[in-house]
């Protein structure tokens, strides 16, 4: 089968683009499906080949660079939109037809067949309206969060697209919000030769040591963005009413440090609480 691959970029340093990176690999080497990938960044994709190298027959990735416009979040996304479907055309006039499906996680092809929903911004959107925020980074956000939320209602309340989501969470999401109770729950899989507690033990005494965490500390590590959505205010909550318990917590991610530092502080939880950079 032929697949066209649909998202802006494919890496292992984030969440929704890891588990693209490992579908498709498993999809181009245990089933043998030919993967089309259009994207503008790509990297630590195993079996990658240029667009410009024939397929073979047994599959592999083809990575089909797509242009980008430059300036804000707000107008780049609109020009991905334009680009990916542009080069999707020109590949299917030169190849002689278009994919088998057309596979994208979110709303990044308005001609999906099938969608892998990881987060849902018309939910985003109501968590960010809660801030309150007055700046122009804050403004460009909540235009932003608008046009994704127009795009969603566009494409998944289509019942002729077939929606996939991470959690059962999700799904309710999409029930809620696009009447789309059909949407198949298919959770994210876990690699347990790397995450197991056999490869961990030998790197988790030095870790602690880095973060200044003793063996009496009972850590808390939160990764990912969208800390609001994650729940991080509750975890915050929850610190300041175990006070007699030894619990740490480590926050990575991209987000506004800000409102959950002020929290914190007024929460009283010092030192018990350190946000990190992403590596």
């Amino acid at each position: 089968m032929r697949i066209a691959v649909i998202s802006p970029f494919v890496d292992r340093r984030h969440g929704t683009e890891r588990a693209v990176a490992e579908l498709i690999e498993r999809l181009a080497g245990n089933y043998h499906d030919q993967i089309d990938l259009y994207a503008q960044r790509v990297s630590d994709i195993d079996n990658l080949t240029p667009s410009d190298v024939p397929a073979v027959s047994s599959g592999g990735i083809s990575w089909h660079p797509v242009g980008q416009f430059y300036g804000p979040q707000l107008l780049r996304f609109p020009g991905w939109l334009l680009l990916n479907r542009r080069a999707r055309a020109q590949d299917s006039r030169s190849t002689g037809g278009p994919p088998d499906v057309i596979f994208s996680p979110g709303v990044n092809a308005l001609d999906a067949d099938v969608i892998l929903v990881h987060a849902v911004f018309h939910r985003l959107a109501e968590l960010d309206e809660a801030r309150q925020a007055r700046s122009a980074r804050a403004l460009h956000r909540k235009l932003y969060y608008a046009m994704l939320c127009s795009l969603e209602k566009r494409i998944y309340s289509d019942p002729r697209v077939s929606l996939a989501a991470v959690s059962k969470r999700t799904a309710g999401q999409l029930a809620r919000y696009f009447g789309r109770p059909d949407a198949t729950v298919i959770p994210n899989g876990v690699d347990s030769a790397h995450f197991s507690p056999a490869a961990i033990r030998p790197l988790r005494e030095a870790a602690r040591k880095s973060r200044c965490c003793g063996p009496e500390h009972i850590v808390l590590l939160l990764v990912g963005n969208d800390w609001r959505s994650k729940g991080l205010h509750v975890v915050l909550g929850a610190l300041a009413r175990a006070a007699g318990l030894p619990l740490y917590l480590l926050v990575v991610g991209q987000d506004d440090e800000a409102p959950f530092r002020a929290e914190a502080s007024r929460l009283g939880l010092g030192k018990r609480l350190e946000f990190c950079a992403p590596r």
